[in-house]
């Protein structure tokens, strides 16, 4: 349960908003995730 907790955490901080500001360097691997999902969005 704590890798889950640790995971959506992550995905919370990682949620860009409007302006698309990147995430710390900690989410990485969920970074490369949404970089792409934002590509694709716009």
């Amino acid at each position: 349960m704590d890798e889950l907790s640790v995971e959506n955490a992550q995905l919370s901080l990682v949620k860009p908003g409007p302006t698309g500001i990147s995430p710390p360097t900690e989410n990485k691997q969920h970074n490369g995730i949404c970089l792409i999902g934002l590509t694709n969005n716009r």
